[in-house]
């Protein structure tokens, strides 16, 4: 007969930032990963762990399509935030775009896309419902669909990315490279 283990419902989550003092980690084994829900913090119950509840939004990013719906959460203002869309009627809001960027006057930009500071767009490209980090080069005549491309990647005239492709930072998209819920490694 296998022993059942009683289920727990929470509406609480574990998340946030931690203080502690230095004692706790002196006692982690340096050998190996320690699981922080499972071993430090029931270690600590009753021996001055400390929770504080804060009502309002909060989502786990943890996963590319996770990390754009929170993206287009912000944007579409059902997060509470000093984030504002950028407000250029070039762009389909809404939409945020960093200083210094660059976009060719029939690029499309939106909604639900944030670029970082100096990024290029070139000519005839869409980005739509994706994040670009800082220094991202985008050529003409590309696609970039609900996607993450990291600082200072580019990618080559013609290329279609879409359905959570993550691109890494500093990576060089070959022209006229087509995926579709791919990723691209972390240099190359």
């Amino acid at each position: 007969m296998q022993e059942r283990r009683p289920t727990a419902v929470a509406s609480l989550v574990n998340a946030g930032a931690y203080v502690m003092e230095r004692s706790v980690i002196d006692d982690m084994p340096a050998d190996r990963a320690v699981l922080f829900e499972r071993e430090t913090f029931p270690s600590l119950i009753g021996d001055g762990l400390y929770g504080v509840r804060v009502n309002g939004y909060w989502l786990d990013i943890g996963t590319p399509e996770r990390y754009l719906r929170a993206t287009r959460d912000i944007l579409e203002n059902g997060v509470e935030t000093s984030v504002e869309p950028t407000p250029d009627a070039g762009l389909i809001a809404p939409s945020l775009v960093g200083e210094g960027c660059e976009i060719a006057d029939d690029a499309a930009i939106g909604p639900g896309s944030s670029l970082g500071s100096r990024c290029t767009i070139g000519a005839r490209s869409v980005v739509e419902r994706s994040v670009l980090h800082d220094h991202v080069a985008v050529g003409p005549d590309v696609t970039v669909r609900d996607c993450i491309v990291g600082a200072g990647a580019s990618i080559g005239d013609g290329s279609t990315l879409e359905q959570e492709t993550i691109v890494g930072p500093s990576v060089s998209v070959p022209a006229g490279t087509r995926v579709r819920s791919g990723r691209l490694p972390d240099s190359q």
